[in-house]
């Protein structure tokens, strides 16, 4: 969990584990809303041009 106010709670977990994350979640927990949002592209190519990306 990245962050948590209220009964809200923010998670960041690679796209490859998504589904796996979002289905653990729905079993364990009462949701009512699901979001999901890419990071900004401005973020992604600031991790790029600072040899954070693996694979590049």
């Amino acid at each position: 969990m990245t962050r948590r106010f209220g009964r809200n709670a923010v998670f960041h977990v690679p796209r490859a584990q998504a589904t796996e994350s979002v289905a653990r979640l729905l079993a364990q927990l009462k949701v009512d809303d699901v979001t999901f949002e890419e990071p900004p592209v401005e973020d992604i190519i600031r991790e790029v041009f600072a040899g954070r990306v693996a694979g590049l």
